[in-house]
């Protein structure tokens, strides 16, 4: 039988137990129960997606040049004079979030060419804590003076990018948000406490930063 999908405006406990009973016969419990977890997890992804689809949409009909657009919000990178530039991080972090990946950020980043002071805007909601954690690097590790800048949020990992300024400014109006990272696994006992010890290292690293 196949693994039943949540319907539209049908609650989690409701589908849950409708799919507990479709596929109870099928798996052990304990795997029916993360099947049916992973399946209204994946709604919630893809409810999400739709969003940042639809949101990108309507960034298209701005024709903003010299930006690059991904599922929503964008990522500039902007020369300022001969001896200054500026990023602005109005998006996700991670192609998995339909944000800007650490790869992308570096390439535009190397583009800007040498220069001494670099400020970077931030309004951004986070995302993959590997891409942000090499934003960070990059930015750490890059030779201008760097400005990290709170325009509207910064959350998540890039509350992280914003510790990577050598000065580091916050808008009255601004906001950030720490937390410990997070995320969804499936496995036996052994994984499932491999994972716990990745989110303890990755904690420590966020916490230090």
């Amino acid at each position: 039988m196949p693994i039943p999908k949540p319907k539209k405006d049908e609650k989690e406990s409701e589908f849950m137990e409708r799919c507990m009973e479709a596929i109870g016969e099928e798996y052990e419990q304990d795997q029916a129960l993360a099947i049916c977890h992973s399946q209204w997890s994946d709604k919630d992804m893809s409810d999400l997606s739709k969003l940042l689809e639809e949101s990108g949409e309507v960034l298209k009909k701005l024709s903003i040049p010299g930006k690059q657009r991904v599922s929503a919000g964008f990522t500039q990178f902007q020369a300022k004079g001969k001896k200054g530039a500026e990023i602005l991080l109005y998006q996700d972090i991670g192609e998995v979030y339909g944000g800007i990946s650490a790869k992308s950020f570096a390439e535009g980043l190397a583009g800007l060419g040498p220069v001494k002071n670099l400020t970077i805007r931030l309004n951004s909601p986070g995302g993959s804590v590997f891409d942000g954690l090499t934003i960070y690097n990059l930015l750490r590790d890059h030779p201008a003076n760097v400005r990290t800048v709170i325009d509207g949020i910064a959350a998540s990992i890039s509350s992280a990018v914003f510790m990577a300024g050598d000065e580091r400014v916050a808008a009255s109006a601004s906001t950030m948000m720490i937390h410990s990272p997070w995320t969804i696994a499936m496995g036996n006992a052994d994984e499932l406490r491999e994972q716990a010890a990745v989110l303890d290292k990755m904690t420590d690293t966020i916490a230090g930063i």
